[in-house]
């Protein structure tokens, strides 16, 4: 089954597919996340990169992972994460596709891993594959555990 895995970090959207079991080096690895404080162009341009991503890539399901539950952040350093969650869940209602949204104790039940999700995806998928690999490898993590 095809995924999509997708992580926030900063103000970055990461993404990794993986399709039966195998993560992929499909581009885009990744996009910017909407500013909600820049008003609806940022949100609609975000909205539209993801139709095209769903569009090329065309997963059967989209897995987000969640942040661990101990995380903290201001409004400002939040709303880029949930405005990414909340577009991406749009735009896969529009494209059929199921969406997942996945908490970090979900992916290691999955992937029958414990501990941190860093450590279990540096185990897990000891080569990098494409660019961004640092960022991404949690995305890929998403997407295999979508695909189970």
């Amino acid at each position: 089954m095809k995924a999509l895995g997708v992580t926030v970090a900063g103000d970055l959207v990461f993404l990794a597919t993986a399709d039966d079991d195998e993560v992929g080096n499909v581009p885009p690895f990744r996009i910017a996340a909407p500013k909600l404080r820049d008003g609806s162009r940022e949100s609609s341009l975000f909205l539209a990169a993801t139709r095209r991503i769903l569009d090329e890539v065309s997963p059967e399901k989209v897995g987000y992972l969640l942040p661990e539950p101990t995380y903290t952040a201001s409004y400002d350093a939040f709303s880029g994460r949930a405005a990414a969650e909340a577009l991406l869940a749009v735009a896969c209602e529009e494209h059929r596709v199921e969406f997942e949204r996945l908490p970090r104790q979900r992916v290691r039940s999955r992937l029958k891993v414990k501990g941190k999700l860093e450590i279990a995806a540096d185990a897990l998928l000891p080569a990098p594959i494409g660019p961004y690999w640092k960022d991404r490898r949690l995305a890929a993590l998403a997407a295999l555990a979508v695909s189970r």
